[in-house]
């Protein structure tokens, strides 16, 4: 781990300048190199620099045989692609089997076409894992209504405590309103659910209370 953290330490430190700008003319290269761990990371600036010049390699490197490459393509794509244009690479990584692709894809997507996320995570509710759906449910941006209302209601229905814990952690990203978390009154003074459960409820039950 140390080493990892020395290695993208010095990555870094070979693309982003004194000034805090990027060494296109170095990322380019990066994004060539063999090593998948590279391109990967070079995606990943391209993603945060939001370097729209880089879209043409990113859509190519979707399609790469190493899932972190091509999870970082994806969430690239994200916020230099063209939704349009790029809707069949999301829909191609929606149907991966690895989940850090499916995450990458939702990430997308929730950010893109909130409705259709709704739909794609009701299919998914019930057929994926546990663990890919807390990938998932992790990598969602609950920024639009859609998405959370759709969380809301499960959290509502839902009687599986470890899922419940999943959802209102994916919960806790959202901007609620008083009426949000009113819907989450019974299940602070619920019985039935840990306290572990019970206090994450609570934790948002009050965030409105005391944002600004």
């Amino acid at each position: 781990m140390e080493f990892k953290r020395k290695k993208i330490g010095f990555l870094r430190g070979s693309v982003i300048r004194e000034d805090g700008k990027v060494d296109v003319e170095k990322l380019e290269n990066l994004l060539n190199w063999k090593e998948p761990f590279v391109k990967a990371f070079a995606l990943g600036v391209v993603r945060e620099f939001r370097l729209k010049e880089f879209a043409g390699q990113a859509r190519i490197l979707a399609y790469h045989k190493d899932v972190r490459v091509r999870a970082n393509a994806i969430e690239a794509l994200g916020v230099i692609g063209d939704p349009a244009r790029d809707c069949q690479i999301i829909q191609k990584g929606l149907n991966s089997k690895d989940r850090r692709v499916v995450a990458a894809s939702f990430k997308v997507l929730s950010l893109w076409d909130p409705e259709k996320t709704v739909e794609y995570l009701e299919r998914m509710y019930e057929a994926s894992s546990k663990g890919k759906l807390s990938a998932i449910l992790k990598a969602i941006i609950v920024e639009k209504e859609a998405v959370k209302e759709w969380i809301l209601d499960k959290v509502e229905k839902e009687t599986d405590e470890e899922i419940v814990y999943i959802l209102l952690k994916t919960l806790l990203k959202a901007k609620c309103s008083y009426h949000d978390v009113e819907r989450l009154r019974t299940l602070v003074k619920s019985v039935v659910f840990s306290f572990k459960v019970r206090e994450l409820a609570y934790e948002i039950w009050l965030a409105p209370r005391f944002s600004t």
